[in-house]
């Protein structure tokens, strides 16, 4: 027979701290979060402001608050300190901006040799960057766009085909949630798929 297997770990965790300013804790209901392993620091996207804080949960830095890049609504953490801001512009446009490791605008990111059978309109509303690769998610549409950092096409993703949903399912379904690992794989929920 075989050994029993072994029992489940147990998840454990403990509340540090809010996150803060030198003027007291910085409220940051649903905030999307980015974390750079290399410098230690948590980025915190809210109400189209990009703060920054130190291990201690400390803000350090921030941009947006100008709008100068738009309503910042994502951001993802390129190579070398690069920031990919998901951000929506006045006029509802949805814009990809690459700013320095301090939120200085550096260029917007426009996507280049996408085939043209690509179906318009393509409006992305998650952001994620893994190995040098940029990828764009609209989540209503279900459909990744894969990129350079400098917007060159790489990859399309058609989840509902990849998938094959029924009709339905393409309706109503949309990505609730959206990540890549770090060995390229897509990351996602559906939520209409768990009933």
């Amino acid at each position: 027979p075989l050994p029993p297997p072994p029992p489940p770990p147990v998840l454990t965790y403990s509340y540090l701290f809010n996150v803060s300013s030198l003027t007291g804790t910085i409220p940051s209901t649903w905030a999307t979060l980015a974390y750079d392993r290399q410098r230690d620091e948590l980025f915190v996207v809210h109400g189209g402001i990009v703060r920054i804080f130190n291990p201690l949960g400390m803000e350090v830095f921030s941009f947006g608050a100008d709008g100068d890049i738009g309503f910042v609504t994502h951001i993802a953490l390129g190579d070398d300190g690069d920031i990919f801001a998901l951000s929506t512009m006045p006029d509802g446009k949805k814009v990809v901006y690459r700013c320095n490791f301090r939120g200085d605008l550096v260029e917007a990111v426009v996507p280049k040799g996408v085939p043209s059978d690509f179906k318009l309109p393509f409006q992305p509303d998650a952001i994620a960057f893994r190995n040098g690769t940029l990828y764009l998610a609209d989540t209503g549409s279900l459909r990744v766009l894969v990129l350079e950092p400098n917007g060159v096409f790489k990859k399309i993703y058609l989840i509902a085909d990849i998938l094959r949903l029924d009709a339905k399912t393409r309706r109503e379904g949309r990505l609730g949630g959206f990540s890549v690992d770090p060995d390229g794989n897509l990351l996602f929920t559906i939520p209409v798929l768990f009933n």
